[in-house]
Order: structure tokens, then C-alpha cells, then sequence
């Protein structure tokens, strides 16, 4: 009885490692990126991005009867993957909702049309919970966050859901935080793993580094160095 079980734990673990195995080729090898023509997009900031018809031409998407509904976008985000290999990630492009205007409603991508979508910094911030603050973290090994367009006749694209207006509201909005950093990596100081440093104080043992906060509520800027 004891041989048996053993037998069938022995089994079991090497079918859990061949499907272990198969799902691995699998997500290998069934990548978004597989078929179909992709046009890469790059951000370097976090806001609102604009591709106009022109800009879809420059990428070299035909143009000639291109379907609204067609359209496609996909990437992952700003920030590094994850140190562990525990943590959840991506295995694979994920697609983004777009909004494309249609200036005639036609649902042919013409002229006058446009895609709006959300790109990311590659530099991301952080919510601590601990001390209520949002730590910045850079991005060690890219400036900029790639995303990818394709044409796909076969499905619809994804796109911003118009949310119902919420009516009666209680509460008016009337400020929000702002972020910025200055961090420039200039200087690794043995020459080699990850950490870069800014600026030099030695003989000059204080420097100025200006930012814009339009319309600032607080009467002084705050400051915080790390």
C-alpha cells in the first residue's frame, strides 16, 4: 500500500510538471505579437496621448477603408517587473481600452479622426499606506513605456466604457496632489549594479532645482528629499 502510494505520487508530480511544461511552451509561443502587422508607440510621460490621422499614417497602418472598429492597442504599463518570480505579471501583451473619435460617424478611420489613449511613465509612484505618503521608484533599465497597434478585422477593439452620470453628487472636487521629481542618475560610483546618484555636493555643497506647480493652494511649496 505504501509502494503505491508513492508510485502514484510520483506520477502525479511528473504529470504536474509535464502540463507544468506544455503551459509554459504554450504561453511561449502564443503571444498577440504572433500575427498581424504592430506599429510600436513610445511614452515617456503619464497622460493623455493623441493619434491623429496622420500619425497613423507615419506608422505605416493602411489607411485605405480602415474600419474604426478594427483598431487595436495593447501594452502593459509603466514600472519594472517584479523582482520575484511569485509576483503576478503579464505573460503576454494585454489590450487597452482607446477612444477613437469619428467626426462623421461613418465608422471608417478618416481625416478628421483620432485615437485618444492613457500612456505611462516607465517611472511609477507608489502609495505607502504606513506613512500616508507616495514614494517614487525609477526605472532602471528603459525611459520610455512601448505600446502597440495593430489592425484586426476579426474582433472589435477594446474601448472607454461611458459611464452614467452620477446624479444628485454631495461633494465637489476642488483640489488633488501633484508629483514631480528631480533625479537625474548621473553617477554610479563603483561602476556597476543599480545604483545611480544625482548630482555632486562636494565643493559645491548646495544646489537649486526649480518646479512648477501651477495654481498651488498651499502659501509655500512643499519639499521632500530622499
Amino acid at each position: 500500500m505504501i509502494l503505491n502510494f508513492a508510485v502514484m505520487k510520483k506520477l502525479f508530480l511528473s504529470v504536474l510538471i509535464f502540463l507544468l511544461f506544455v503551459a509554459n511552451i504554450y504561453g511561449q509561443y502564443s503571444s498577440v505579437l504572433a500575427q498581424g502587422n504592430w506599429h510600436k508607440i513610445a511614452t515617456n510621460k503619464s497622460g493623455i496621448y493623441k493619434l491623429s490621422y496622420s500619425s497613423i499614417e507615419s506608422l505605416g497602418v493602411n489607411t485605405d477603408d480602415l474600419q474604426i472598429s478594427a483598431l487595436k492597442l495593447y501594452g502593459n504599463g509603466g514600472g519594472m517587473l517584479p523582482k520575484l518570480n511569485s509576483d503576478f505579471r503579464h505573460d503576454d501583451l494585454v489590450e487597452n481600452a482607446i477612444k477613437i473619435y469619428d467626426a462623421n460617424s461613418n465608422g471608417v478611420f478618416e481625416s478628421a479622426d483620432y485615437i485618444l489613449f492613457y500612456g505611462e511613465s516607465p517611472h511609477i509612484w507608489n502609495y505607502n499606506a504606513s506613512n500616508g505618503l507616495f514614494n517614487h521608484q525609477t526605472h532602471l533599465f528603459a525611459d520610455e513605456v512601448n505600446y502597440f497597434l495593430t489592425v484586426d478585422n476579426q474582433q472589435d477593439g477594446k474601448r472607454v466604457e461611458v459611464k452614467q452620470t452620477l446624479q444628485n453628487a454631495s461633494k465637489t472636487v476642488t483640489s488633488f496632489n501633484e508629483f514631480s521629481f528631480h533625479e537625474t542618475e548621473n553617477e554610479n560610483l563603483i561602476h556597476s549594479g543599480k545604483e545611480w546618484f544625482g548630482e555632486r555636493f562636494d565643493i559645491q555643497n548646495s544646489q537649486s532645482f526649480n518646479f512648477n506647480f501651477p495654481k498651488n493652494i498651499f502659501p509655500l511649496p512643499f519639499f521632500s528629499s530622499q
